[in-house]
């Protein structure tokens, strides 16, 4: 399975959820049953970056597995998208950062596959 790149943007202050379906061999064939898989989601500045600017996990909140489905849903509040910094203020508007990210499955066996990735664009909350 290949990691799909996907470029996702999102506005602090505002809610973000992402329906990912996962499926055995292509897009198109049947789902993965996700059962006792667990998850997990960052978001970075740099790659290399000791901290995440979002931190999201089955485990511990913001991601929910249906497991029949083949499913995965990834559900940002707005108090989380509010914390995420927009910091490079130029004078033009929207006033923009730049994150990565990407989002893994574990599979019961101990398997490790990222899902998607790319790039994660925050515009600054006007309206507060």
């Amino acid at each position: 399975m290949t990691a799909q790149l996907t470029n996702l943007e999102c506005r602090q202050g505002d809610s973000l959820d992402l329906l990912i379906e996962v499926h055995q061999d292509s897009e198109t064939g049947p789902a993965l049953l996700l059962t006792d898989y667990s998850a997990r989601m960052q978001v970075r500045k740099h790659i290399a970056d000791p901290v995440p600017a979002l931190d999201l996990s089955s485990a511990g909140g913001g991601i929910t597995i249906d497991g029949d489905a083949g499913t995965i849903t990834v559900s940002i509040s707005p108090d989380q998208t509010k914390t995420i910094p927009v910091l490079c203020d130029r004078g033009i508007f929207p006033i923009v950062e730049n994150y990565i990210y990407d989002l893994e499955i574990h599979s019961p066996q101990g398997a490790v596959t990222t899902l998607v990735m790319g790039n994660f664009t925050v515009f600054a909350e006007v309206t507060r």
